[in-house]
């Protein structure tokens, strides 16, 4: 009897042995599908890496073959993570293959972000619309509306206004947005790149990251940013956004991820980007047009709609 008891033992700690080991097997890996960073930029993730263990993929993906990755594989799509550079791409990016995190969570576990859309996509960071141009006598516009009045002005990436014209759109609803826009394109000349060792000598309008990611506008140490007003005193911006790919492979590692900058404070990148700022009584510049509307502007409005040469 004492013989058959030990043997019962035997077979329990067998079994418990055995369900331990095939518990969940998490991944070392980590994958993020982003539209600006690329493979290189996962040495700004090192930290991350050594203080868990888990190795950062990044892969560089327009915003179309992020959708038709998760429309084909869906949760077997290996992305982990979803990083965008602007309210536009997310527009154009489906919200059902995303985690919703709750409401306490994202308002305190994670207040670093700014949840938005059913609090499927994370405002991580903004990306200011600028001025930039080399310090001079001659006088530079400091608003937004003054491009319209004579200005003249080029831009290394057309495509990155749409979320600039939608913030003009609203704000100026159906009272002389067309004849506005009209005006501002009428000042844009040809953007001229330069060559490698003199590169581009104009005034500039962009977003930030235009001026800040471009290696030879970056070396120009006379050239210099700043920041019109618009509403409120504040220049109008786009946004930075994380998503969390529901149920994907590396769930929990993605999560530590989240948290990770949440702590650090922004997105890890190989050029600065600002946080989205917090109310304070320091004076800090808010933002009077929110990412709903701002959206909904977008979504009113096709790339064609908006004026081209």
């Amino acid at each position: 009897m004492k013989s058959l008891y030990i043997i019962l033992i035997c077979i329990l700690l067998f079994g418990s042995c055995g369900l331990e080991t095939a518990g969940p097997d998490y991944q070392s890996d980590l994958v993020i599908a982003s539209n600006f960073l690329q493979a290189k930029d996962t040495i700004h993730y090192k930290g991350f890496e050594k203080r868990t263990g888990i190795n950062v993929k990044i892969l560089n993906l327009s915003v179309d073959s992020i959708q038709k990755l998760l429309k084909s594989k869906g949760y077997n799509s290996k992305i982990d993570l979803v990083f965008l550079n602007s309210l536009s791409a997310v527009k154009d990016l489906e919200t059902g293959f995303f985690h919703r995190f709750k409401y306490n969570v994202a308002k305190k576990g994670i207040s670093f972000y700014k949840p938005i859309l059913e609090n499927k996509w994370l405002v991580a960071g903004i990306d200011p619309f600028v001025f930039s141009y080399f310090q001079d006598s001659i006088e530079r516009p400091t608003n937004y509306n003054q491009l319209t009045k004579g200005f003249l002005w080029a831009t290394p990436n057309e495509d990155n206004l749409n979320v600039f014209l939608a913030h003009i759109k609203y704000n100026l609803r159906k009272n002389g947005f067309r004849e506005w826009e009209q005006n501002f394109k009428q000042n844009q000349v040809i953007y001229d790149e330069g060559t490698d060792s003199l590169a581009s000598i104009q005034f500039l309008f962009s977003k930030e990251s235009d001026i800040k990611s471009d290696p030879r506008l970056n070396k120009q140490k006379r050239r210099v940013i700043s920041y019109p007003t618009g509403n409120s005193d504040c220049p109008f911006a786009d946004r930075y956004c994380i998503a969390l790919v529901d149920q994907s492979l590396n769930f929990y590692n993605a999560e530590r991820l989240i948290k990770y900058i949440h702590f650090y404070g922004r997105i890890p990148a190989s050029f600065m980007i600002k946080p989205f700022p917090k109310k304070d009584k320091e004076g800090n510049c808010y933002f009077s047009m929110s990412e709903k509307a701002i959206l909904s502007v977008l979504k009113k409005t096709t790339t064609n709609q908006w004026i081209t040469h």
